[in-house]
């Protein structure tokens, strides 16, 4: 009897140091699969950052050559149509497959408003207008921005400290 007892005591020794095993296996492969995703979606927000900003400077120093060198509405629009978004639309496309719902939509107003009609059409490109258009391009970049942070774990930013250049002002 005595050695059925230590058996038991044995074997139900076993059965807890599985259990213990497979529960903190599990705990510790939420943790790794939840940080790999964070540092997917960290590398997604990124790249459309900066993709989404090549496009913006560009659209910027078309405008610059526009007031500077005395082209027509009708020729910077035409270069401004011209201007590549695949790298960006590839870079978002990507973000929306890694996104959860606010980042994804706070991208997609950011990239709408890159792209919007009034500067396809050439009424953004004018004074006050792209202005306007270039100070909504950073709001809406700072509220994308909150929400990758959200989305990876962190805190929004507390814009009158850690903005910079132009922005700050905001």
């Amino acid at each position: 009897m005595e050695s059925l007892i230590a058996v038991l005591g044995t074997l139900l020794g076993a059965i807890v140091g599985v259990a213990g095993t497979y529960l903190t296996q599990r705990s510790s492969y939420r943790r790794e699969s939840e940080e790999r995703l964070a540092t997917a979606r960290r590398h997604a927000y990124v790249d459309f950052l900066t993709a989404v900003h090549d496009l913006y400077t560009q659209v910027v120093e078309l405008r610059r050559v526009h007031r500077e060198d005395g082209r027509t509405r009708q020729e910077t629009v035409a270069e401004v149509r011209l201007l590549s978004a695949r790298e960006a639309q590839a870079r978002l496309e990507s973000l929306r497959l890694l996104a959860s719902e606010l980042p994804a939509s706070r991208a997609a107003a950011l990239w709408d408003h890159l792209r919007g009609d009034g500067l396809m059409r050439g009424q953004d490109l004018e004074g006050q207008r792209f202005r306007a258009w270039r100070d909504t391009y950073w709001l809406s970049r700072r509220r994308f921005i909150d929400a990758a942070r959200l989305d990876t774990g962190l805190d929004e930013l507390d814009w009158s400290q850690a903005a910079a250049g132009p922005s700050r002002s905001a």
